[in-house]
């Protein structure tokens, strides 16, 4: 993937992230999924096991979002390289 591929995934995954709609709906969907599992019966231990997935799995989309920002920063810092490379006529790969 380019840099600059990486730059706009993680520009959208960012503005994802603060979208306050997006960050209620993961917000509710995790706070939701914690209150059935602690409240679930001992007992029922797939139930519990199915809940803690689903849970595991929405942090697990969150964290990917975050990775996507934190390579968007990185391709921005490689363009920003390039870029000064190639006023100063070299070039960097």
């Amino acid at each position: 993937m380019t840099p600059e591929m990486e730059l706009r995934r993680g520009e959208e995954a960012r503005l994802l992230l603060e979208n306050p709609l997006f960050s209620e709906a993961f917000d509710q969907f995790e706070a939701e999924i914690t209150e059935k599992w602690r409240s679930s019966p001992a007992r029922d231990e797939e139930g519990r096991e199915k809940l803690w997935m689903m849970l595991q799995a929405a942090k697990r989309a969150r964290t990917h979002l975050e990775s996507l920002v934190e390579h968007g920063k990185m391709a921005q810092h490689t363009l920003a390289q390039r870029a000064k490379a190639a006023l100063r006529g070299e070039r960097l790969d």
